[in-house]
């Protein structure tokens, strides 16, 4: 499996988001318009307000409101998804999840733009973060560790342009955009980061606390750790059936 090219980010290309449509002007201008300002506090009244609550809810009955939300909201979800309290979840619409799909407790699902594809029976440890503005795939039984990051969109010394997050405008912000993908029963371990455009073969691992560069392509059912990640081994077929 590979990735298609690294692509140019543009926010104003975003349709329907009022928030970062706000946003932009503010960075631009300092002031936040009516026109924005006042929709924006509506919406904080009829819909963030209840669904902060939703997100905070605990236990099954949170679990099962969730379920019901998000079964609305995400482009597929199939069945026995488990949404754990504290999940912060941007743009829903671009979410598929197959079945038995666990988020856990305060995972953060964050792509701007492109969509995010959840295989069957992952886990996305507490704390992990995805996010970006190009697709990212996730495979069948993978596993995402706790306070891992995968990023489909990073700044990144390119050109003599800035690199200092979001209060700079992209036309001079060095920036990278690229799809990643996770194999099936690949593992991202526990702090581990992955940048845009990488490929995690089948079964690979990615140890703890290790840092996968930009377009680096980890071929299947192998290990590696290290900052920046080095070959550390080779780990035995998964010979189980799917299930």
């Amino acid at each position: 499996m590979t990735t298609s090219a690294a692509q140019e980010f543009d926010p104003q290309s975003i349709a329907g988001n009022a928030e970062l449509k706000a946003f932009l002007e503010f960075r631009s201008t300092g002031k936040i318009p009516l026109k924005h300002g006042i929709p924006l506090a509506l919406k904080a009244l009829v819909a963030d307000i209840p669904l902060a609550l939703l997100r905070a809810w605990p236990g099954p009955i949170g679990i099962k409101l969730r379920q019901l939300y998000y079964g609305l909201r995400f482009q597929q979800m199939g069945a026995g998804v488990i949404i754990e309290s504290g999940a912060d979840i941007l743009r829903p619409g671009g979410i598929s999840a197959a079945d038995f799909v666990f988020i856990d407790k305060h995972v953060s699902l964050h792509l701007l733009s492109g969509t995010l594809t959840l295989g069957r029976r992952i886990h996305i440890a507490p704390y992990a973060l995805i996010a970006g503005a190009s697709d990212i795939h996730l495979g069948d039984y993978c596993g995402i560790g706790a306070y891992a990051r995968i990023y489909s969109h990073s700044e990144a010394p390119v050109g003599g342009k800035r690199m200092t997050g979001p209060m700079i405008p992209e036309d001079m912000k060095g920036m990278i955009t690229a799809p990643v993908y996770v194999g099936k029963d690949a593992v991202i371990g526990t702090g581990a980061v992955v940048l845009p455009g990488c490929v995690i073969g089948e079964g690979a691992i990615v140890g703890a606390n290790s840092l996968v560069p930009a377009r680096t392509k980890i071929p299947p059912y192998t290990i590696y750790v290290g900052v920046p990640v080095r070959f550390a081994g080779m780990r035995e077929r998964v010979s189980v059936p799917d299930i």
